[in-house]
Order: C-alpha cells, then sequence, then structure tokens
C-alpha cells in the first residue's frame, strides 16, 4: 500500500467527523445521520427521529415541484431551533448531486494542513469541560429548543451553556491579546459569569426585571449552572423567557452588544451570491437589453467567469448565477472596486 493511500486512509474518520453534505438533489443525505446543518455542532441535526417517519434523505423534504423545502414537513419533524437553521438553506438546483465538502478552508477542499488544525480544536474542547453540555440523553436541550421564543434567542443561550461566547477571558485563552478585565466595571475578568451575573450593570438589569432577580444574594451559584436548571423546569415564565425578552434590548445600551450581536447567517460570498442569483431571475425582463452586472466580490466574478466553483453553498449558488448568464448572450460580469460601487452600496443600506 502506497503512503499517499495510507495518508487517506488515516485522514479518513477527520472528514468524516469535520466534513459537510451541501445539498443538490438531496438523494445522498441520510437527514439523520449525516453532516449537512451548516451552522449546528457537529453538522448533525439534535431532533429524534419519531416512530412512524418514513422520511430518511433529505430529498424527501424537498417539494418536488417548486424545488423549495417542504416549510410544514420541516416544522412537524424539527426542533424550532433547528428548523429556522434547514429553511435557511439556500436549494439551489436539484439536478446537481450532493457534494462532500471540507468547511474549515476557503474552497472546501480538504488539506493536511486544515485537518491537523481540526483535530487540535477537538482536542482542546474535549480537555475543557466547560465548554460543552454533553447533547446525549440531557432533557436541557429537548427543553431549550421546545420553548416558543425566536431563534436567535435559543442560539444565544446555546452558546452561553457551551461557554462559546467572544468574552475577553475566552479570548485571552484562544491566544489573542487583550485587556481581559471587564470594559464596564473594570473590575472582574470578563468571563460569561461576569456578563450575565457579576457585574454590577447585569445585576441592574435582572433587578430591574419583571422577575426582579436580585444576584447579590446568590454569591454561590455559577450563572451556566443557574441557567441550564432554569431551563430544565417545565415552567416558561423561567429564566428563558427574561435573557429572551429582555437581554437584547437592555444589554445593548449597557454596552453588551459584542457579546449578544446576532450572527448573521449569511456573510461574505454567500450573501453576494444570494444577491446576485436575486438578479439573474429578474432578467427575464430585460431580454431585449444589454446588461452588465458589476460585483466587488472578486472571488465571485472569478468563479463564475473561470467556471471553477469550490465546493462550498456560495459555490453552488455561484454555479447556477453562472449558467444563467453563460446562456444569455445580453449579460455580463465584471468585477469593480468597492469604492466604484459605493452607490449601489449605500442603496441597499437605505
Amino acid at each position: 500500500m502506497s503512503y499517499t493511500w495510507r495518508s487517506i486512509q488515516q485522514a479518513g474518520w477527520i472528514l468524516q467527523k469535520g466534513g459537510l453534505w451541501t445539498i443538490g438533489n438531496g438523494e445522498s443525505i441520510n437527514i439523520w445521520q449525516d453532516n449537512w446543518l451548516p451552522d449546528q455542532e457537529g453538522f448533525k441535526v439534535w431532533s429524534v427521529k419519531a416512530e412512524g417517519t418514513s422520511q430518511t434523505h433529505i430529498k424527501d423534504l424537498i417539494l418536488p415541484l417548486s424545488k423549495a423545502w417542504n416549510r410544514g414537513l420541516v416544522s412537524k419533524l424539527f426542533y424550532p431551533f433547528e428548523v429556522q437553521q434547514i429553511l435557511n438553506i439556500p436549494i439551489t438546483n436539484t439536478s446537481y448531486p450532493d457534494e462532500y465538502c471540507w468547511p474549515k478552508t476557503k474552497d472546501g477542499v480538504y488539506t493536511v494542513k486544515s485537518g491537523y488544525q481540526a483535530v487540535q480544536e477537538w482536542r482542546r474542547k474535549e480537555q475543557d469541560p466547560s465548554t460543552s453540555i454533553p447533547m446525549e440523553n440531557n432533557p436541557i436541550w429537548t427543553n431549550l429548543w421546545q420553548q416558543k421564543i425566536p431563534p436567535k434567542y435559543t442560539h444565544l443561550i446555546w452558546r452561553i451553556l457551551h461557554n462559546a461566547l467572544p468574552v475577553r477571558n475566552n479570548l485571552s485563552i484562544r491566544g489573542i491579546k487583550c485587556n481581559p478585565l471587564c470594559p464596564r466595571c473594570n473590575s472582574k475578568v470578563e468571563d460569561i459569569n461576569h456578563v450575565f451575573k457579576g457585574c454590577i450593570w447585569a445585576k441592574q438589569v435582572w433587578f430591574a426585571s419583571q422577575i426582579n432577580i436580585n444576584f447579590d444574594k446568590q454569591h454561590n451559584i455559577n450563572f451556566t449552572d443557574w441557567l441550564t436548571d432554569a431551563i430544565s423546569q417545565t415552567q416558561q415564565d423561567s429564566a428563558t423567557r427574561v435573557v429572551c425578552a429582555r437581554t437584547a434590548t437592555e444589554a445593548e445600551a449597557l454596552g453588551l452588544e459584542a457579546v449578544l450581536r446576532e450572527i448573521n447567517r449569511f456573510q461574505g460570498p454567500d450573501a453576494e451570491t444570494l444577491g446576485l442569483a436575486d438578479e439573474c431571475h429578474e432578467t427575464d425582463c430585460y431580454k431585449d437589453r444589454d446588461i452588465i452586472i458589476e460585483m466587488d466580490a472578486k472571488q465571485v466574478v472569478l468563479a463564475i467567469q473561470k467556471k471553477n466553483y469550490p465546493r462550498v453553498y456560495w459555490g453552488r449558488i455561484a454555479k447556477r448565477c453562472g449558467e444563467i448568464l453563460h446562456n444569455s448572450s445580453n449579460i455580463s460580469i465584471s468585477w469593480v472596486r468597492r469604492t466604484g460601487n459605493q452607490v449601489a452600496h449605500n442603496l441597499t443600506d437605505h
């Protein structure tokens, strides 16, 4: 057996654990076993397959005529938190097969370096038990996903419980040079417990809330433990509601927006290609005119011009757009610097 083949075999488990399916026709992806949710820890669904469920592959969740998600079926089968993630995944072209990619590189192609970095990251998480609450057989996740609250707040709570927020203590641990003290009180290290419970500003928010909690009388309990206990209870007027209903607005006034900011699902090339897709569909109205599409996303333009599409979601969308553009003699695409495209950006901001 050659050295190259042995290396490929040894990397197999890494690709299986850290790889991600991008959706085409949905025929190759097992809903309940494969990695296909790009925003989920581990990329697998956490929803439990209900007894009698006949849907096994992604194609079973896609409407055959409209080639769109079957929203009713998705809402029925998955936790609310996962429903929003699934509906956010673009269905680009069901004539393409599904593709397995490596999401830790820009082009979706596995490299030895990125594989090594992924293994090191997994080992760090295993050695730091505070960064994760076990998913298996833990009722807290079922209780959390069943809460009737906006998905972005469910995501925030999930990140709190996994110690996955960019508070200064976490940044310092990961080698980023910054002042570890809380920028609001300048008296204690800014970790998750301090941000949501220990800081004088956080205490004022809780005391002024509808449930009127005084954390000065609860010195010995960690915020993550307190939140876990609250979510585990059946009453919906527990801490879950308070965190979700009040914190996002009140924290902004207190300067906590860096911790509580919503992570936009579509950023960078994903957003650019989705915008381009909308434009391509509208060009049917202008078949009698010559159209030049100018974009400042250079990698997207080059991918379309060279017909070299990365194995990631924006690559799939770009490929679909490229087919439309190449089949339309009156449409061309070119790259311009961001300064040359400033008018368009100003218009989208208003």
